[in-house]
């Protein structure tokens, strides 16, 4: 017999899918101006079969032989989940594609001018808020309080911890944007054009993170939907995945440190974001007044 979580996970994962194979029964009507996205040639049926396997990653669990900390058990756990998720956008897309990665968006010709345009703007926003937290903490005791899971995670497990921070910091985000902008954006566009996406795709990310019926739960869905709408549009207008991959995974390496309340763990993140803020925009001017971005490498219609 499962348990009321697993339950509860089960009805949402149902809910999931029906509402995911919903707008196959609505015809293709627009075809987008952008030859980037009308170069796309997979179906809605694909965008399906990505969003089964993603359902089947959500019960997956880590082989019982391997010991070790709960950081070690949740990487195996959702790494394997994010592995399924990824092959299974490949899969689909190499089925009507010589060069699947770039018709998800993953073109190495603009990737750095892409990933530093997303820097300056993702670790702004994380140096201001990381700054603002510090100052907000200095003074208080919270300096000497024993670590939160986070902080007492990473000091007392050091190598689990990696495995669970590469897990969370890249393979999660890496395969949620290939399957929430990259893969399901087009087709979605098809139906029901730019905004239908934007609520289409922020709708499904925003789903696959309920954790139950919970205050906190539904603030973090509609915080993710809110994020998916702006994602949705970076993703349009700058024709490419990795803006967006950028600001997923700034975020989810912030998430990681930010719970902890040790000021020996906040100082050195926010002089970090900032330093790293400063060389991104650095880094971004001069990459950007090369010929060679200025002449084919920005996207039509980009953000500047």
């Amino acid at each position: 017999m499962w348990d009321a979580e697993l339950q509860s996970q089960a009805i949402a994962a149902g809910v999931f899918l029906v509402a995911a194979i919903l707008p196959a029964f609505v015809p293709s009507r627009r075809e987008p101006h952008s030859p980037f996205l009308s170069n796309q040639r997979w179906g809605y049926g694909g965008v399906i079969i990505v969003f089964v396997a993603t359902t089947i990653s959500a019960f997956i669990s880590p082989p019982a032989v391997v010991g070790g900390s709960g950081l070690r058990l949740w990487a195996i756990d959702y790494g394997l989940a994010g592995a399924l998720m990824t092959v299974s956008v490949w899969a689909v897309v190499r089925a009507k594609h010589r060069h699947p990665w770039r018709a998800l968006g993953l073109d190495p010709s603009s990737a750095l001018c892409n990933a530093l345009w997303a820097l300056r703007i993702g670790l702004g926003v994380i140096s201001v808020f990381t700054v603002t937290v510090v100052l907000l903490r200095v003074g208080t005791d919270v300096g000497t309080k024993a670590s939160s899971v986070h902080g007492g995670a990473w000091r007392t497990h050091f190598l689990d911890f990696i495995a669970a921070f590469v897990v969370l910091s890249l393979l999660i985000p890496m395969a949620e944007e290939l399957i929430f902008r990259s893969m399901a954006y087009g087709p979605l566009f098809r139906r029901f054009g730019p905004i239908g996406a934007a609520l289409g795709t922020a709708f499904f990310w925003a789903a696959v993170h309920y954790s139950g019926p919970s205050i906190a739960s539904t603030f973090k869905m509609a915080s993710v939907f809110v994020l998916g709408l702006v994602f949705a549009e970076v993703y349009r207008r700058r024709e490419s995945i990795i803006p967006t991959m950028t600001f997923h995974i700034v975020g989810n390496t912030t998430s990681v440190f930010i719970g902890d309340p040790h000021l020996q763990t906040l100082l050195p993140l926010g002089i970090t974001a900032v330093v790293l803020w400063i060389s991104s925009i650095v880094a971004f001017r001069l990459v950007a007044s090369t010929p060679a971005v200025r002449g084919s490498d920005r996207p039509p219609g980009g953000i500047a």
